[in-house]
């Protein structure tokens, strides 16, 4: 029996060879009970006939009503002003060098955004711990600041003043290797252990 797109079967040894011949590498009884136990394979149900929606005929707004729409108009939060409220997030273009020092790959890359002349443009993660921290931008130490300098001139002369420019700070956490799985095991699933007592409340 074949497997359609309005069926569903129970699977076999006929129909799954691949399935049965891992069955018979792994040698389980658990996967030989889902093979023999009341499991359905279920397709993607689709309906009978494809209906295509005619598309909406589009047009380029007006001045006026580019002028009427929020997205924009000015921003006002607390002492923070943007002329719109077009932004442009935080990106990892992987520019800089392995020290973390501006280079001209990432005036290049934000000056490319500043020419459109968004209300906001936030710069990349830049770690703020004096540590390696490969292509990406460091502002831990003063020795950043003319390249930070230079990149903040940079978007202020293309987007003619009208780009606010933030930066995203990270710090970066210890990576650890996954421990080996009998030592994982050990730890997190000890089986067979007495549970801790609960906690009692106090009188």
């Amino acid at each position: 029996m074949r497997t359609s797109r309005r069926s569903c079967n129970r699977p076999d040894g006929l129909e799954f060879p691949l399935l049965n011949g891992l069955l018979s590498i792994l040698n389980s009884e658990f996967w030989t009970w889902i093979l023999n136990s009341e499991f359905w394979i279920l397709s993607m149900w689709h309906p009978p006939q494809r209906i295509k929606h005619p598309l909406l005929k589009a047009r380029w707004p007006s001045a006026e009503e580019a002028s009427r729409s929020l997205w924009f108009r000015p921003l006002h939060f607390g002492h923070l002003r943007l002329e719109e409220r077009t932004w442009v997030p935080a990106m990892v273009p992987w520019r800089a060098t392995e020290e973390g020092f501006v280079t001209q790959d990432v005036l290049d890359w934000y000056e490319r955004f500043a020419q459109g002349q968004p209300g906001a443009l936030v710069v990349e993660a830049t770690g703020v711990r004096d540590v390696p921290s490969g292509p990406l931008l460091r502002i831990g130490d003063d020795r950043f600041i003319p390249g930070l300098r230079k990149l903040v001139d940079t978007v202020r002369e293309r987007s003619a003043g009208h780009t606010r420019l933030f930066i995203q700070i990270l710090d970066f956490l210890a990576v650890k290797r996954r421990p080996e799985p009998a030592k994982y095991f050990e730890r997190f699933l000890a089986l067979g252990l007495t549970p801790p007592t609960p906690l009692r409340r106090a009188a």
